[in-house]
């Protein structure tokens, strides 16, 4: 006679819900929101992501005036969507809450300084005293700071 516990059953109906999980049909199923998105204007397609996303975005209208998008159809997180609907619009995206959303400009990138143009910090010493302040009597370089 074989003798099943209640814990083998316990088991057996985890290991059962286990498999299920993991059939194909569950792995198959593509993550993300599906959205469709039409090219155009950055304002009306912004709507529609928020409507598609279930999220709340907030931006100055003048921030997006003038700005356009290629669109988006597809599944994608919400995160991802956004992102691509914003490329290259420099705009960026402060997270509020779970569903809110407020847009930005993003700042203008700091000027990088040219090399050539910058002037000359200090009076520079000839020779091996020049970088390190450090003379040397064998070369016959300056001991004067």
């Amino acid at each position: 006679m074989i003798r099943i516990s209640r814990r083998h059953i316990g088991v057996s109906s985890y290991s059962l819900l286990a498999a299920l999980a993991l059939s194909p049909a569950a792995i198959a199923a593509p993550a993300g929101v599906a959205f469709d998105v039409r090219a155009g204007p950055l304002g009306p397609a912004l709507l529609e992501y928020a409507r598609q996303a279930h999220r709340q975005v907030l931006y100055d209208a003048t921030l997006v005036a003038g700005r356009s998008t290629p669109g988006l159809k597809g599944r994608f997180s919400e995160d991802e969507a956004l992102s691509r609907l914003l490329a290259g619009s420099r705009i960026i995206v402060d997270h509020t809450s779970a569903n809110g959303i407020v847009l930005k400009p993003a700042a203008d990138p700091a000027p990088v300084a040219d090399a050539a143009a910058a002037p000359p910090r200090g009076r520079r010493r000839s020779g091996a005293a020049g970088r390190h302040g450090r003379a040397d009597p064998a070369r016959g370089t300056d001991l004067a700071p």
